[in-house]
């Protein structure tokens, strides 16, 4: 082999490093900025969990003080109202039981 063989060969060989090299940077920023995404969405996940339990709290108690108002008053409209109330408590509740439940992982897998 020629000194100018060998100089051409590790060229080659240097500059299919490099861009071996470049696409494992390239992945790797994209593996951190998933990662930095996926962070983002649980706390909002968790953000929007608090909000939803405290609204559902807050309904609950209305509704046990026009229950309470319900049983102490003669106003059929009160008892309806109450009535309306507890029906709309539990359809949040189940809606916010069916929102908690995660999807299936999809089996598929993106290849790189």
């Amino acid at each position: 082999m020629q000194d100018w063989q060998f100089f051409d060969l590790h060229n080659k060989n240097t500059e299919l490093l490099n861009r071996i090299l470049g696409k494992v940077d390239e992945l790797q920023r994209s593996i951190m900025s998933t990662n930095t995404g996926l962070t983002a969405l649980q706390q909002a996940v968790t953000d929007e969990t608090s909000a939803v339990s405290a609204a559902v709290t807050e309904i609950q108690s209305l509704a046990s003080q026009i229950a309470a108002l319900s049983t102490n008053s003669e106003d059929p409209a009160v008892a309806t109202l109450a009535a309306q109330l507890e029906t709309q408590v539990a359809a949040l509740n189940a809606a916010v039981s069916a929102a908690s439940t995660p999807p299936a992982v999809s089996a598929q897998v993106k290849k790189v």
